[in-house]
């Protein structure tokens, strides 16, 4: 396999990173207290889940992405709440407060691999938080440095496993490189979620390698590689 790599494009939460803690409501009890307060925070949560329910949850049907941050403008004005800050703090105060992270246990060795031997990565995740803000916080647990470029669903309102979002990132993949000739099965695609990671990456000619740590079953055979452990794609990759 290794031979043939020319790109990793890799899933961010439960990949990456892991929650200790997310909590939607932590981070707009955040955002609320840096605004003006017009209104409780029991209303303007409340206000808040009506909304979730007739955009987020209708959107992800259809596996669309709505940004974080047009989502706190559209619910600020609903509540007529003013907040005297730049979108992009506003952004990285309700991330920050929202959910705390911790790395995966061997995913730094296996960056350090991918570093090593030049072969460029970039983050691919579903998330409404933008690809900026998630830089911010692969700064703050010390890898941006690994990464060619973070992509967010949010950043092209688009959800995995939709074949625009990989075909987005492969082509960013062969921009950063300068490389237009590089094929879509010499890139591998690692991530934990069957359905949106594996199927999704195989439907555009990737190789999928599924971080299966629940030991789950490859219903349709179609992964490339399965693992549990980041160790054990290192023994793969170096074999």
């Amino acid at each position: 396999m290794m031979s043939k790599i020319k790109g990793v494009l890799i899933d961010v939460g439960k990949t990456i990173v892991t929650n200790r803690v997310l909590s939607f409501k932590n981070g707009l009890k955040a955002i609320y207290e840096i605004s003006d307060k017009a209104i409780s925070f029991d209303q303007f949560y409340q206000i808040h889940l009506k909304l979730h329910e007739i955009t987020f949850a209708y959107l992800r049907r259809f596996n669309n992405e709505m940004r974080l941050t047009d989502y706190l403008i559209a619910l600020n004005n609903l509540c007529n709440i003013k907040i005297e800050r730049p979108i992009e703090e506003i952004e990285d105060i309700f991330q920050k407060n929202m959910v705390e992270e911790e790395l995966i246990d061997g995913i730094v060795d296996l960056l350090e691999f991918f570093s090593s031997a030049n072969i460029p990565v970039i983050a691919v995740s579903n998330s409404c938080i933008s690809g900026r803000a998630l830089s911010v916080e692969f700064a703050e647990l010390g890898i941006l440095k690994y990464f060619k470029k973070i992509i967010s669903s949010a950043d092209i309102y688009i959800c995995k496993p939709r074949k625009e979002i990989f075909e987005y990132a492969i082509g960013q993949l062969k921009k950063i490189t300068k490389d237009a000739t590089i094929a879509n099965d010499e890139i591998i695609f690692i991530g934990n979620d069957y359905n949106c990671d594996c199927i999704g990456a195989k439907n555009v000619g990737l190789k999928a390698i599924w971080f299966n740590q629940t030991n789950s079953v490859d219903t349709y055979n179609i992964c490339d590689l399965i693992i549990n452990s980041y160790s054990q794609l290192l023994d793969n990759l170096e074999a």
